[in-house]
């Protein structure tokens, strides 16, 4: 049933796209597809369809291809993003953010994209190097932004051994007693 369902908004989606001509007209029909099957996913965000997951990853990227200049293009992709991570698609995720890097480096969403491209860099490909190149590049970026502190801390633990972190809370607690 759920994939026959899947199927027919699928379908209604090349339709309704075929049907539209006008530019307002299809970035209102696209938009009205992504609440739709967003709304689809979250209902069932504890056991996520994989075929509706990519769905969404599409209509993300046709979005932001189709409208780039839209304010919302680069939370799209970052939506984007955040489903290919979900699904384990790190490189396919890292591609994402880039894009968002090169296309809207003014967004509001940089410092959170870099933070995100560190930690998969860090946990999924052990890339400590480049994991710690890019919350530099965030540090130095947005020195004011919020999320520094996090970034520091996060960069002083990368690559470093569980036990060693550890034992370095534990006197760090010893000390403060």
């Amino acid at each position: 049933m759920r994939k026959f369902s899947l199927v027919l908004v699928l379908i209604m989606v090349v339709f309704t796209a075929c049907q539209h001509n006008d530019n307002a007209s299809n970035q209102e029909v696209l938009k009205s597809q992504i609440m739709v099957l967003q709304k689809n996913l979250m209902k069932n965000f504890d056991r996520i369809d994989p075929v509706q997951a990519d769905s969404m990853i599409v209509l993300y990227k046709e979005y932001a291809n189709d409208f780039p200049d839209d304010s919302i293009s680069a939370d799209y992709l970052y939506r984007a993003a955040g489903v290919e991570m979900g699904l384990e698609r790190n490189e396919a995720c890292i591609q994402t953010l880039s894009l968002i890097e090169k296309r809207y480096s003014k967004s509001d969403l940089m410092p959170t994209v870099l933070q995100l491209k560190a930690f998969i860099y860090d946990t999924k490909f052990q890339d400590y190097d480049k994991a710690k190149a890019i919350l530099n590049q965030l540090i130095e970026d947005y020195p004011n932004d919020e999320l520094i502190p996090n970034a520091k801390a996060y960069r002083d633990m990368i690559g470093k051994d569980p036990e060693e972190l550890f034992r370095k809370v534990d006197s760090t607690q010893a000390l403060s007693k």
